[in-house]
């Protein structure tokens, strides 16, 4: 039986991600809460693992005592993708998988920082703050 943990700081996108995923594959987790406020994400216990201090990290036990650790949101989506193969995530053609991996990367290069714009000041209670543009 494999213990699972995800690290995840509530509202975050890229942690929402990973959580569907798990959710659509059926593999339990454990969900391991951090608060951004408290600057949790940067506990040594974290840090060990990502010292950038981000979130999600997945860290994905077998049961024997080694396991994987992930802490990039499209590592974690393509090892479970790859672990756990059914359902699959990303097409099951060739021409799904790039039609997916082709909206991945839109959405990266164009959504990301303009998402991040809103969201930071969100997360930092400064939502008063934002400007419509």
């Amino acid at each position: 039986m494999s213990k699972r943990e995800l690290y995840f700081i509530s509202g975050s996108p890229p942690c929402w991600s990973v959580m569907l995923a798990l959710e659509v594959k059926g593999l339990n987790y454990t969900p391991v809460r951090l608060y951004n406020s408290k600057s949790e994400q940067n506990a040594p216990k974290l840090l060990a693992v990502n010292p950038r201090g981000e979130v999600p990290v997945l860290m994905d036990g077998n049961g024997s005592g080694d396991g994987a650790t992930f802490c990039e949101t499209l590592s974690i989506l393509t090892y479970l993708d790859a672990a756990y193969p059914e359902p699959l995530l990303f097409g099951d053609t060739s021409t799904e998988t790039a039609q997916m991996w082709q909206s991945i990367s839109e959405c990266n290069s164009n959504l990301t920082d303009q998402v991040g714009d809103i969201s930071r000041p969100l997360f930092q209670n400064k939502g008063a703050n934002l400007l419509i543009r």
